[in-house]
């Protein structure tokens, strides 16, 4: 079954050094409270979008944590961590991830970003669509995606 993150989508980062908290691989229902060494540099909706560019200036720290979770909730749906470079690596529009931190992370600046657990094939249409009604996949609550198409 696939986590349905439709409400936020949240961005924190963190300095230079590894924070307390660091989750290996995709994590779902994770209490915000135990976000140690984490500060929230982003958030809207899904809805709202917004430019990548506009994003990600605010998050300057060399690890980033992405998550989704409903509005006012204190619990994050779903989250994944890892180093920056390897979140912010463009990869097109490619199914091919970069693997860090338990992760398959995949970004293009002009098609999709997200996750899915290290390992896990990926097919971008232009967000992943495995375990979805179009295509039979695995770990569908492991998988985040944001679509970047036409910003």
């Amino acid at each position: 079954m696939k986590t349905t993150c439709i409400t936020l989508f949240f961005l924190y980062i963190t300095a230079l050094a590894q924070p307390p908290y660091y989750p290996f691989g995709p994590q779902t229902n994770v209490s915000k409270a135990s976000l140690h060494g984490w500060t929230e540099c982003w958030s809207g909706s899904y809805v709202d979008g917004g430019y990548i560019s506009a994003i990600l200036s605010p998050c300057q720290g060399d690890y980033l944590l992405l998550a989704c979770g409903p509005t006012g909730d204190n619990t994050l749906t779903l989250l994944a961590a890892g180093s920056r470079s390897a979140i912010t690596f463009n990869t097109g529009i490619s199914n091919n991830p970069i693997n860090n931190n338990g992760v398959g992370w995949y970004y293009g600046d002009n098609w999709s970003w997200g996750f899915a657990k290290e390992g896990d094939l990926i097919l971008r249409y232009p967000c992943d669509i495995l375990d979805s009604s179009i295509a039979n996949g695995t770990n569908g609550d492991a998988r985040l995606c944001w679509n970047t198409y036409g910003e």
